[in-house]
């Protein structure tokens, strides 16, 4: 804590004129601000994806469920699978394009968290930005303290 003390001190210190140290804080807030709404922004669109996705995979699952038990089921390597051998070609295609939608929406549920991911990223650099606005903060003069009356409170000795 020390050290992020006196690097800060370091930097105020190399400026002489508090005004452009003051600019150089509201520049380093707005962008900051900026940067942290717009990864906000993303995380929240990410999230909204997401969800959407996931209800897409769950319709998905519904729909192969609701088709596959129309046919008996065998095992298959140790899994349970449907016997599609007496499944006309149509019925086949058709549950291809279910896995297929199923599929799909796995993988962009993927690339909604990952833009979820890079929000929080973004959100980040905001923050830095705003520790880099704290850091360039003109130092505050102290107020001056109130002179005493020259009378103590204590007896002369």
């Amino acid at each position: 804590m020390h050290r992020i003390k006196s690097t800060g001190s370091a930097i105020r210190s190399s400026w002489n004129d508090a005004q452009q140290r003051k600019t150089l804080m509201w520049v380093f807030v707005a962008i900051g601000v900026l940067i942290i709404g717009y990864g906000v922004y993303t995380v929240v669109n990410a999230q909204l994806e997401y969800m959407d996705r996931t209800d897409e995979i769950d319709k998905a699952t519904d729909r192969i469920d609701a088709f596959v038990q129309q046919y008996p089921t065998a095992e298959v390597d140790g899994e349970t699978k449907p016997d599609l051998r007496d499944a006309s070609q149509e019925d086949v295609m058709f549950l291809a394009t279910l896995e297929r939608a199923k599929l799909d929406a796995q993988n962009n549920r993927v690339d909604a968290d990952n833009q979820r991911r890079t929000g929080v990223r973004i959100v980040g650099v905001g923050v830095i930005a705003l520790a880099l606005a704290y850091l360039v903060t003109p130092d505050r003069k102290p107020e001056p303290e109130p002179e005493a009356d020259g009378e103590s409170s204590d007896p002369p000795a």
